[in-house]
């Protein structure tokens, strides 16, 4: 869908005599602009040509005085992000985390974008979010670690650094992510250490299950560990981990396997 198309369906003007370059924005209340926002969002991906009038035409939203326009903005930016990437966006994703005042659903979109632009500079705003004091947004780096988006080194980075989390929550969503990374040697004995000293459940529970993709790779002490979790004093950490044995093929699953054959 062109960029006129767009223009014809309201979204944006040819000219700036409506303030931000928006119609009806006067008339319109925040859930109507909110809703059109959305849903030009969900189609930004089919958008064809220039767009660049609708980029400036959605940053200027970013100032509007209701929040959630100001997230839905953000959104919607994103999402018109590529085919092709440049360093000047991620200079202007960067003046946005400057000025501060968004919401956390923003940050969740700016930090989207980071990850979209990771191979032009985008890492370094993925860095900043890895240390936002929000342990949701860090969590939310670790998920994204875990999805082959970010280049293989910098999610390796960031999930060393985040396994070591003071938040539990955001140690389990490392631990998780930890999985996408098999095979890593040097990753994989970094959940056997922890796998010795964490008390928290929800970690244990990923840290096996990741662990048992690990064991794949037949290391003697990623094994070691995976015994230790069939075993663990936590009903659901054992049930975590037997779950993954059966569905993972694993040198300790065929073992275990086999022997309930014999």
């Amino acid at each position: 869908m062109g960029v006129f198309s767009w223009l014809s369906k309201g979204l944006v003007t040819p000219t700036e005599a409506q303030p931000h370059g928006l119609p009806g924005v006067q008339g319109k209340t925040v859930q109507e602009l909110s809703d059109s926002l959305r849903t030009f969002a969900w189609d930004a991906w089919s958008v064809e040509g220039d767009r660049e009038p609708l980029r400036a035409a959605l940053v200027k939203l970013v100032d509007h005085p209701s929040p959630i326009i100001r997230s839905e903005a953000v959104h919607a930016w994103v999402q018109l992000l590529g085919p092709e990437f440049h360093p000047a966006q991620v200079a202007w994703l960067e003046q946005l985390l400057e000025r501060g005042g968004l919401s956390a659903d923003a940050g969740k979109y700016l930090l989207q974008g980071a990850v979209k632009l990771a191979r032009v500079g985008g890492v370094r705003l993925v860095e900043h979010f890895s240390m936002h004091p929000d342990a949701r947004m860090r969590g939310q780096v670790a998920r994204w670690c875990g999805v082959a988006v970010l280049p293989v080194e910098d999610s390796r980075r960031l999930l060393f650094e985040l396994l070591e989390d003071f938040d539990a929550s955001v140690r389990a969503e490392a631990a998780h992510a930890a999985a996408a990374l098999f095979p890593d040697p040097e990753l994989a004995l970094r959940l056997v250490a922890m796998s010795r000293v964490e008390v928290v459940e929800e970690v244990r529970i990923n840290l096996a299950t990741s662990l048992v993709r690990f064991g794949r790779g037949r290391d003697p002490h990623v094994l070691a560990a995976v015994t230790r979790f069939q075993n663990d004093p936590r009903w659901r950490v054992r049930e975590a981990t037997e779950e993954a044995l059966e569905f993972t093929e694993t040198d300790v699953g065929e073992r275990r396997l086999g022997s309930q054959v014999a």
